[in-house]
């Protein structure tokens, strides 16, 4: 089937997916801020950030199961309208728990946003190329904000970052057409998520474990770097340079994915993409030198970038008809909120090591989860096992 979809939409769809969880891609810079300007403690901040994630899972749970009548365009738009709103009001909000509230339920429409967009771009001829181009917006933007971000929590601490998140879901609001545009010739149904279907298929569970674990290891990891960083003397400016040019590796990481394709199968990608974000994450706290720490940063993101996409793999090797494609995006957004949810609870006062065992027993998790899978993956895959 010829592909007919203009770039600029796949550009705009990307934003829109992005603007759906701005505040996770400036996460290690705005949960700074909620302890330096609204005096939050270490632990209030990982609890928000599983506060805002459970909002986000149950936002992209609902989208599979809303009326059918309710178009990808219209969830969009109308939830877009509603986290410009809880945007604005969280500039007003000063104590946890309001604050709280306000994240919660924003995540709601931001995981709308998310699903939404993504599914639209999964009913495309070709799904790769839609989902391409939304890796490299994501990483482009993330890099940006990460500069920007320093300079607005200077100006105006979190108030000003609250007005920013309004402005980009306000950018987003106006991309919404794209959406339109992109699903009009395209099935918009997307299959129920069936009960028996899952538990006939065990393996689907620890697959499904395993990138919950890889994803509360990297969100633990990455919601404490700004505070790691400022407990070993590194700079605001400095740290906020630091994300900045990691985000770089992960456009880079994506390109590399893009090249390798199927020639490396995927056993090797993930078994080195853990290795790295283990020695990046031990790397970050406990070689505090500011040239350690930037690498490793840099390393972090390039080694999350490069093995998502993998894991993605595995489970679609279990799952072509796509019936847990949003399942997946569920525990995806979880786990990003368990990670610095469970470094939490084992956070000491001004000490973060446990913070880094944290991230560093779930990726462990998620490789004993995975490797039964990596395996029999390969063997389908492996041509001198089909003769």
């Amino acid at each position: 089937m010829k592909n007919t979809t203009k770039t600029s939409h796949l550009y705009a769809l990307g934003f829109i997916a992005t603007s759906s969880f701005s505040i996770y891609l400036i996460l290690p810079l705005a949960l700074g801020g909620m302890v330096e300007d609204l005096g939050f403690t270490d632990q209030q901040i990982g609890y928000l950030a599983l506060i805002s994630s459970i909002g986000l899972a149950l936002g992209s749970l609902w989208v599979p199961i809303r009326r059918n009548e309710w178009s990808f365009y219209s969830l969009a738009r109308w939830s877009l309208v509603f986290l410009m709103v809880i945007d604005l009001l969280s500039i007003f909000a000063t104590d946890y728990y309001s604050l709280s509230a306000l994240r919660f339920v924003g995540g709601f429409f931001g995981g709308v946003i998310y699903a939404s967009t993504l599914s639209a771009l999964s009913a495309l001829p070709m799904p790769e190329r839609g989902f391409t181009y939304y890796v490299l917006v994501y990483c482009g933007i993330s890099a940006l904000y990460m500069f920007i971000t320093p300079i607005l929590l200077q100006i105006g601490a979190m108030p000003a970052l609250f007005g920013f998140m309004a402005l980009n879901a306000g950018a987003g609001w106006l991309m919404t057409p794209s959406i339109r545009a992109v699903v009009s010739t395209q099935n918009t149904s997307l299959p129920k998520i069936q009960l028996g279907f899952l538990l006939k298929n065990k393996l689907i569970w620890f697959t499904l474990m395993a990138y919950l674990f890889l994803q509360m290891g990297c969100g633990a990891i990455w919601a404490y770097l700004e505070r790691i960083g400022d407990f070993h003397g590194f700079g605001e400016y400095f740290l906020g340079v630091t994300f900045g040019i990691s985000e770089l590796a992960g456009i880079l990481a994506s390109i590399m994915v893009l090249k390798i394709g199927n020639s490396k199968g995927v056993l090797i990608p993930i078994i080195t993409g853990i290795i790295l974000l283990s020695v990046s994450t031990l790397a970050s706290n406990f070689l505090p030198y500011p040239i350690i720490f930037l690498l490793a940063v840099f390393v972090l993101s390039g080694a999350w970038a490069a093995t998502f996409p993998f894991f993605q793999k595995v489970q679609a090797a279990h799952d072509p008809q796509g019936k847990i494609v949003s399942l997946g995006a569920v525990v995806n957004l979880l786990g990003k909120g368990l990670g610095p949810a469970t470094a939490a609870f084992f956070l000491t006062a001004q000490n973060y090591n446990n913070v880094v065992w944290t991230s560093l027993i779930a990726f462990v998790l998620s490789f004993i989860l995975i490797f039964p899978e990596l395996r029999t993956t390969e063997k389908k895959h492996d041509p001198t096992q089909s003769q």
